[in-house]
């Protein structure tokens, strides 16, 4: 056995064989978490600005369950969705709370805040959580999935 080495039998999963070195998994963990963060700032900017071609950038063939309550699933739904509820939604701010990722595929929760405006254009302050899945496409990770629960909060 090499010095420095944990043997087999003490290892937990997912822990280096080496002491002192970082686990891989937790550094790739790492490095996809900052390849997301943009993405998600992108998501949250394209959002408050009402930047529905932007945002199509941003996805897959998705699935979404929108801030109003709608589900919308593959691009043509979505971007439907998108052009119903975009309108009625501003001071839209996404904070994560939990990541994990392996290999292309990320996942997000975190909890939310914005206005809904309704019909009337009144604004109603809506606090919620929210799940996002990602998919990396080429070099690009791309939104696959969105959920919203609506009405928690707010």
């Amino acid at each position: 056995m090499a010095v420095g080495a944990t043997p087999a039998s003490a290892q937990l999963p997912g822990q280096s064989v080496y002491e002192g070195r970082k686990n891989l998994r937790e550094e790739a963990r790492a490095r996809a978490f900052e390849e997301v963060k943009p993405v998600l700032a992108d998501w949250s900017d394209q959002i408050s600005g009402r930047n529905q071609k932007r945002l199509d950038k941003l996805l897959m063939d998705a699935v979404m369950f929108s801030p109003l309550g709608l589900l919308a699933e593959g691009r043509p739904a979505v971007g439907d969705s998108l052009t119903g509820w975009l309108p009625r939604i501003s001071g839209y701010h996404l904070t994560p709370l939990d990541f994990d990722a392996s290999g292309n595929l990320a996942y997000v929760i975190g909890a939310l805040r914005y206005d809904r405006i309704d019909a009337d254009g009144v604004a109603k302050m809506i606090e919620a959580e929210w799940v996002m899945v990602l998919y990396l496409w080429g070099r690009s990770w791309k939104v696959r999935s969105y959920l919203e629960r609506p009405g928690v909060g707010g």
